[in-house]
C-alpha cells in the first residue's frame, strides 16, 4: 500500500506536463532554436540534392552574320544571352530534314512561354535555293514562331563556316545542273543532330532526337543551363 502511494505521488500530473509545457514556450533560448532550424533548413536540403551537372564545353561559335528568313541581318547579337537549340536543314529535302523540322516545332511547343530565355535556329544548308522569301514561306508551313524561332541563309561560304567551323558539323554542298528538287537533296549531305548552346554561345551538347523520351532529355538539359546560367 505505501509502495503504491507513493508510485503515485512521484508520477506526474496532467497539471504538471501542462506546466512544463508552458515553461518551455516562454523559454527564450528554445525559440531561438526553432528559429535557427527554420532558418538553417534550406541550406541543409540544398546539401542533400543532387548535384547538377552541367554538360562540358565543346566549342565556341565564330562572330558570324547571315540573313534570316525576313532578309534581315542575322547575327551572334541576335542570340546573345539565349540558350539556343540548333539544327541543320534544306527546305527541298525529301527525307530527314522534314523530321528534323517537325521535332523542332515539338521543342517550340514544349517551350511556350519561356520569351527569349530559349531561342530556336534552324540553319539552311542549301543557300542557293532556300531564299530568304523560301524559308519564311517554310517556317509558316511548319508553324514557326518567328519571334524565337529564326531561319537564316546565306553564302555556300558562309554557311560552310557557321556549320563546319564553328558547330564542327559535316556538311557536304555539291552543286547540280538538274532543275528538280528530288536530284538536289543528293547533292547535300548534313548533320542530322541538333546543337545544344549555352548563353554565351559555348557548345554544350551534340543531340540526337528521335522520340518524345529524347526530347524530355533535351527540355531538361535547356532547364538546367537557363537556371544556371555559366560563368565567363
Amino acid at each position: 500500500m505505501t509502495d503504491t502511494t507513493t508510485q503515485a505521488a512521484q508520477a506526474p500530473t496532467n497539471k504538471n506536463i501542462q506546466t512544463d509545457y508552458s515553461q518551455l514556450f516562454e523559454s527564450k533560448s528554445f525559440w531561438l532554436f526553432v528559429v535557427g532550424v527554420l532558418f538553417s533548413l534550406p541550406l541543409i536540403m540544398s546539401f542533400m540534392r543532387p548535384k547538377i551537372e552541367q554538360k562540358p564545353i565543346l566549342g565556341t561559335i565564330q562572330e558570324f552574320k547571315l540573313q534570316n528568313q525576313d532578309g534581315r541581318d542575322f547575327s551572334n547579337r541576335d542570340i546573345a544571352g539565349s540558350v539556343l537549340l540548333v539544327n541543320f536543314v534544306f527546305t527541298s529535302c525529301p527525307s530527314t530534314c522534314p523530321m528534323l523540322t517537325k521535332t523542332m516545332a515539338d521543342v517550340q511547343v514544349r517551350l511556350k512561354g519561356t520569351g527569349k530565355s530559349v531561342q530556336l535556329l534552324t540553319v539552311s544548308v542549301d543557300p542557293e535555293h532556300d531564299t530568304p522569301e523560301v524559308l519564311k514561306a517554310y517556317a509558316k508551313k511548319h508553324f514557326a514562331d518567328l519571334s524565337t524561332w529564326s531561319f537564316i541563309t546565306g553564302s555556300k561560304e558562309d554557311i560552310r563556316k557557321l556549320v563546319v567551323g564553328s558547330f564542327a558539323s559535316p556538311l557536304s554542298i555539291e552543286s547540280s545542273d538538274k532543275p528538280d528538287d528530288m536530284s538536289a537533296g543528293f547533292q547535300i549531305a548534313h548533320g542530322e543532330h541538333f546543337v545544344l548552346v549555352d548563353q554565351l554561345g559555348r557548345i554544350r551538347s551534340y543531340e540526337h532526337i528521335n522520340s518524345p523520351k529524347d526530347i524530355n532529355r533535351v527540355m531538361r538539359d535547356i532547364a538546367i543551363l537557363v537556371n544556371t546560367p555559366p560563368k565567363s
